[in-house]
């Protein structure tokens, strides 16, 4: 179905009653997020009206130490053509997923598989690293039901459709299979049907690789603009680890990628190893140490907002990320007074933000920063955009950031 700007006028949404792992009642909401906007989406011209906002909640579920969001917007709304975001594309993402190459290399070591399936595969890109360890590669992603992209390996096949809509058995079949997902977990309404389902249609053979933002690491960072529609679920360890216990599934090897949306890469399997790795690890979370750390990361926010506002120099932001509306809502400046959004990507040239009324420019379109002000806007790529940024030597670099 195809979703046109005025069909976001009037966003379709449910709401979420219970914990998506333990099943609890939810609790009130430890954040609101009143009016927060839609991202990922670009559009050819400015628009005149205000569109693409909705009321969200953050709750915290103490009994099982999961976060998650509470307004679960239509899918086909988030996922539909215009959901902009590809693997390839991205610098960070590239690097994010070379990441987790190298964990499945870890833990799969020489083994070759049957079938691996990629639940969420995007542009192919990991499955195309991953094609000499199967006899046949499957995708499964809905931003691929229009795709005419020609495959680059007879041994690959897509399936462009919601995993709900899959049936397994008609493509797991016997023999040794590796199912992996990268940064799909959070997107799925129910996590844990989807795991019981891939679970019950495993061998005790079937080994599962994922990777998924990692709440601890979100607090820790003070990341909170990293909480938005398209990401409902925030894993901790302690509630991935619930959530494969109560499921007959064990953990058998885990780490982090600090540098990539604090990511948690998970390896399991079906078993019983009841709460291993949780409680060695990190420390809980709670919703005291979340509320203060939002307090703290508000006050940063009101304090570089009013740095931009005194500023007397030509504002530019640097980095057109598809997620610069949440930025934006922090800082409760809408960029209206900035000349630009900066990118190195041509094809954004021109464009605009469904609701943010300043342009995206390539950065060659600019030949003298030395007057201008520069806020760093793509904010999980600080390090390696900073100094290019130096090199245009403008008058000020703000970073809304106080570490990179």
């Amino acid at each position: 179905m195809d979703f046109g700007i005025n069909e976001l006028k009037a966003i379709p949404y449910g709401k979420r009653l219970k914990c998506a792992v333990c099943e609890e009642d939810l609790k009130p909401p430890i954040i609101e997020l009143p009016d927060l906007p839609l991202t990922e989406i670009l559009v050819n011209e400015k628009q005149e009206t205000n569109i693409g906002f909705i009321d969200q909640n953050f709750h915290l579920c103490e009994n099982c130490g999961h976060g998650q969001l509470s307004t679960i917007i239509d899918p086909e709304i988030l996922y539909e053509s215009s959901y902009s975001f590809r693997t390839s594309g991205s610098a960070s993402s590239v690097s994010g997923n070379d990441f987790f190459h190298e964990f499945i290399k870890q833990v799969i070591k020489n083994r070759q598989f049957k079938t691996i399936i990629e639940i969420g595969c995007n542009d192919l890109y990991l499955l195309n690293k991953l094609k000499d360890d199967a006899e046949r590669l499957i995708g499964i992603d809905p931003i691929l039901r229009k795709s005419d992209e020609i495959l680059p390996d007879s041994r690959i096949s897509i399936i462009g459709d919601f995993f709900d809509n899959i049936d397994l058995g008609d493509l797991a079949g016997s023999g040794d299979v590796l199912v992996i997902s990268s940064h799909n977990l959070e997107h799925i309404e129910e996590p844990r049907s989807m795991i019981r389902k891939l679970l019950e249609y495993s061998s005790q053979d079937t080994l599962f690789i994922f990777q998924f933002p990692c709440i601890e690491t979100l607090v820790e960072e003070n990341r909170f603009d990293q909480i938005f529609h398209h990401h409902i679920h925030y894993f901790s360890l302690q509630s991935f680890e619930y959530l494969l216990n109560n499921l007959n599934a064990k953990i058998i090897d885990f780490t982090t990628n600090q540098s990539h949306w604090g990511s948690l890469l998970v390896a399991f399997k079906k078993g019983n190893n009841k709460g291993t790795f949780a409680s060695s690890y990190f420390n809980l979370i709670n919703s005291e140490k979340i509320i203060e750390d939002y307090k703290i990361y508000r006050k940063r926010m009101f304090l570089t907002n009013e740095y931009l506002k005194a500023s007397k120099f030509p504002l530019y932001g640097y980095g057109a990320i598809l997620t610069l509306p949440i930025l934006a809502y922090h800082l409760q400046n809408d960029f209206s007074a900035f000349e630009a959004v900066l990118d190195d990507d041509k094809n954004k040239e021109g464009l605009f933000y469904l609701n943010l009324p300043v342009p995206i420019m390539n950065t060659s379109k600019i030949n003298d920063f030395r007057g201008g002000s520069i806020l760093l806007t793509a904010i999980n790529h600080l390090r390696k955009i900073l100094p290019k940024v130096i090199k245009l030597n403008p008058k000020q670099i703000i970073l809304p950031v106080n570490s990179i």
